[in-house]
């Protein structure tokens, strides 16, 4: 059985770096055309429309936003269709080696399922409060270091410094 296991492992070593590789390959591009086209977007916009909103605040948006994308739609999406995989080639083999413990596993899933669901949620609200406030501490930085020698000129530093700590107090 020792062959066999070592077989098996080394086909699901292969099989997983394969299904990473083509997945953050595919992430990569998907995340190059977004790029583009959210500059696109921003340069097509009136001048009006950048009094409303902070250019500081769109260049943290533009790296963050899309990192966070990157992050949701790379490698995740093939552990999502393995993870799926498993749960159902269980199922199977759960039903026909013990259809009893299998069903009692089954009758406790929708509890699991709504668990993680609200578990999900809350993060999902921490996520866009921290996206927020990154993305305005990160404009007020890049003001801040756009003018670094005028700031220490005029002896702003502790200023600037209350400015920005308290945005990443605030999620």
């Amino acid at each position: 059985y020792a062959y066999y296991y070592s077989g098996i492992g080394a086909g699901v070593l292969i099989a997983a770096y394969i299904q990473v590789s083509f997945w953050c390959l595919a992430a990569g591009r998907q995340i190059h055309k977004i790029r583009k086209q959210f500059f696109h977007a921003i340069m097509r916009q009136e001048i009006g429309w950048f009094d409303v909103h902070d250019v500081g605040e769109l260049n943290t948006r533009l790296t963050d936003d899309v990192s966070k994308i990157n992050e949701g739609i790379g490698d995740k999406i093939g552990m999502f269709f393995q993870s799926m995989a498993t749960f159902f080639t269980g199922f199977i083999v759960g039903f026909t080696r013990g259809w009893k413990l299998t069903l009692v596993i089954l009758a406790i899933s929708p509890v699991l399922g709504l668990s993680a669901a609200v578990w999900a949620k809350i993060l999902s609200s921490f996520t866009d409060k921290e996206l927020l406030a990154y993305a305005k501490a990160g404009a007020v930085a890049e003001e801040v270091l756009a003018a670094v020698r005028t700031v220490i000129a005029f002896g702003g530093q502790k200023k600037e410094l209350e400015r920005f700590e308290p945005l990443f107090l605030s999620w």
